[in-house]
C-alpha cells in the first residue's frame, strides 16, 4: 500500500529564527528559548523544548549544518496490509533534496474513526534513532505501528477506521513536514444489529468502486455501462437477507406470496408496494432510517470489494455455492429459504440468486449521466425500476453482480432487502 504525500507548510517566521541556530552561541541560545516559545504559538512551525535542544546541539556541533525543510519531502509509505491487530513495521520514504547531510526521524500517530464521532489518538511511535541522510538522495527509514486492542470497537457493530499520520522531523531544523496519512486498516465486527422483527443488518464500510461491467465480461448487457467511478461517501447497514415472509407479515398484516413459508423470501410484491412497508416499517419504529438501497449501493455491497463478474470471482462454476438459481433448483421450482448459500466476503447473503431484489432507482437505458455519489437516479417518470441480483429461476449470466434489468410489476421471483441508514 503507497500513499501520495503532502508538505505542511512553514511560516518565514519561523524559518528566520531556525536559520540562526548556528550562528548563536550557546548563551545567546538560551536567551532565545522564552522567544522560540512565542514563535511555537504564532506560527506553523512546531518549535518544543526538543526542539531548543536541538539548536543547542548545533551550537556545539558545528558539522552539522542547516537543512532547508522545503527540500525534506515524504515521499510515500509502504505499509504492511496485514489485517492483524497487533505492531507493524512500515517504511517512509524520504528525499533530501539540499545540498547539506539531514538527519531526521519518523513519528507514527495512530488515531480511530467512528463514523459520526469525533478522532480519537490512541498510540504515538517512532523511529528509534535518527537517520542521516546524504545530500541530494533519498532513504528508506523503518517505524513500527501498532493498531488498537478489541476495547476500541464499537458494540454495535459500526466500523471504526484506523489512520496514521506519518511525521519526518529533521534534527537540523526541527520543523516536522506534515506527511502521509494512510489507513492502517478497517475492521467491522462480527456482530449485527437486529430490530425487534428479526431484521438483521450488517455494517457496510463508506468506499470508492468501478460500477458496470467492462465490454469484455462474459454475459453482458450494454445496459450496464459505461463503468463509472461511484463514492460511496457514508457507512451503512445493509439487510443480511432478503426481507422474509414473515418479516412482512409482522408489517404488513398479510402475506401477498406465492409460495408460502415464513423464512422463505416475500415475492409478489411491487415497487409501491415496498415503499408502503417501508413507511410503515419506520413509523413502528419512530424512525425514517429504513429505505430500498440504491443501485449503486447495492452493486458495491454485492461486490464487497471484488471487480469480478461474481462477488467471488469469475468462475461461474462456484455460483451453486452462493446462489439459487436454475441449475441447481432443480426440482424445486420455487423460493428458498433465506441465508442457506454461502454470504459474501461482507456477509451478506443471496446477493446472487433466490429472488430479484428492488432497488430505489428509476430504469435507464444505460448509466450515461448516472450520478457519481452514491445516490439514487430518480429523473424520469418512473414508470420502470431497477431489479437486482437474479433469481431462482435465472441463469447464471443473470445472477452477475453487474446485471440490472428492469422490473415487472409483480412476480414470484421478485422480492426486495432494505438497507438502514446510521
Amino acid at each position: 500500500m503507497v500513499a501520495e504525500a503532502f508538505i505542511y507548510s512553514t511560516t518565514m517566521t519561523g524559518t528566520k529564527y531556525l536559520e540562526k541556530f548556528e550562528e548563536l552561541s550557546l548563551h545567546e541560545l538560551l536567551q532565545y528559548q522564552s522567544l522560540m516559545s512565542l514563535i511555537a504559538l504564532s506560527s506553523e512551525v512546531s518549535v518544543t523544548n526538543d526542539a531548543f535542544q536541538n539548536a543547542i546541539d548545533f551550537a556545539l556541533n558545528p558539522t552539522i549544518n542547516y537543512i532547508d525543510i522545503t527540500k525534506l519531502t515524504l515521499d510515500s509509505i509502504e505499509v504492511n496490509d496485514d489485517e492483524d491487530f497487533g505492531f507493524n513495521i512500515g517504511y517512509a520514504n524520504v528525499s533530501n533534496n539540499g545540498d547539506n547531510p539531514a538527519r531526521v526521524k519518523i513519528f507514527v500517530e495512530i488515531s480511530t474513526h467512528v463514523p459520526f464521532e469525533d478522532m480519537e489518538i490512541i498510540s504515538v511511535s517512532s523511529s528509534k534513532e535518527y537517520t542521516e541522510i546524504p545530500p541530494n538522495s533519498e532513504s528508506k527509514i523503518s517505524f513500527i505501528y501498532g493498531a488498537p486492542s478489541m476495547d476500541k470497537w464499537t458494540d454495535d457493530g459500526r466500523l471504526i477506521d484506523y489512520w496514521a499520520w506519518v511525521t519526518v522531523t529533521s534534527l537540523n531544523s526541527d520543523i516536522k513536514t506534515r506527511g502521509v496519512k494512510f489507513n492502517v486498516g478497517t475492521e467491522q465486527l462480527g456482530k449485527a444489529i437486529t430490530n425487534t422483527i428479526a431484521m438483521e443488518f450488517v455494517p457496510i464500510p463508506a468506499g470508492e468502486f468501478d460500477m458496470g461491467s467492462p465490454p469484455d465480461e462474459e454475459g453482458r448487457y450494454d445496459d450496464e455501462g459505461p463503468v463509472h467511478h461511484v463514492n460511496i461517501e457514508k457507512a451503512f447497514y445493509m439487510g443480511r437477507y432478503e426481507v422474509t415472509q414473515k418479516q412482512w407479515r409482522a408489517i404488513m398484516g398479510n402475506n401477498p406470496s406465492h409460495f408460502k413459508g415464513d423464512d422463505l423470501p416475500v415475492e409478489w410484491v411491487s415497487w409501491d408496494d415496498v415503499q408502503e412497508f417501508i413507511k410503515k416499517l419506520n413509523e413502528k419504529k419512530g424512525t425514517d432510517k429504513y429505505r430500498l438501497p440504491s443501485e449503486a449501493e447495492w452493486e458495491y455491497a454485492c461486490r464487497a470489494g471484488t471487480t469480478t463478474r461474481y462477488s467471488f470471482g469469475d468462475d461461474k462454476s462456484k455460483l451453486g455455492d452462493y446462489a439459487w438459481y436454475i441449475d441447481n433448483s432443480g426440482d424445486k421450482t420455487h423460493t428458498h429459504p433465506v441465508g442457506q448459500k454461502k454470504p459474501n466476503s461482507w456477509g451478506l447473503y443471496d446477493m446472487h440468486g433466490n429472488v430479484w431484489e428492488w432497488v430505489q432507482d428509476s430504469w435507464h437505458d444505460d448509466y450515461n449521466g448516472a450520478p457519481t455519489d452514491g445516490s439514487a437516479w430518480e429523473n424520469g417518470d418512473g414508470t420502470y425500476r431497477v431489479i437486482r441480483g437474479g433469481g431462482w429461476c435465472d441463469f447464471a449470466g443473470d445472477c452477475r453482480s453487474a446485471d440490472r434489468p428492469r422490473g415487472p410489476r409483480r412476480s414470484s421471483n421478485l422480492g426486495f432487502r432494505l438497507l438502514k441508514e446510521e
